[in-house]
């Protein structure tokens, strides 16, 4: 599982160092997608294991959310942001019910 947090803490680096808000968030979402497609297999188990309860992961994964968030919407982010990011972080959940799909249509 630690390759996959190394990943996402690489990708909210690169984003960190763009400028302007729209181009950050083109290459987070861009990021997050091609890391799930890629993974979908990795992302549904980390999502549903309660192991990952067990090894503090779910502690990682909530800094790293943090994070992306702040680079989404800043310092204060307003309810409807929180609401639209936290859509966003609950992807990996719904992953299992969406195995029929090819990566294409996951995309």
């Amino acid at each position: 599982m630690q390759p996959g947090i190394q990943r996402l803490e690489t990708l909210l680096d690169e984003a960190a160092a763009i400028r302007g808000r729209r181009a950050r968030i083109d290459h987070l979402v861009a990021g997050f997608v091609d890391f799930l497609v890629q993974h979908r297999l990795y992302a549904s188990m980390a999502s549903t294991d309660p192991a990952a309860k067990r090894n503090d992961l779910d502690s990682a994964n909530n800094t790293l959310a943090r994070r992306a968030l702040t680079l989404f919407f800043g310092d204060n982010p307003t309810g409807t942001e929180r609401l639209a990011f936290s859509v966003l972080f609950f992807i990996p959940h719904c992953l299992p019910e969406l195995a029929d799909l090819t990566d294409e249509e996951l995309e």
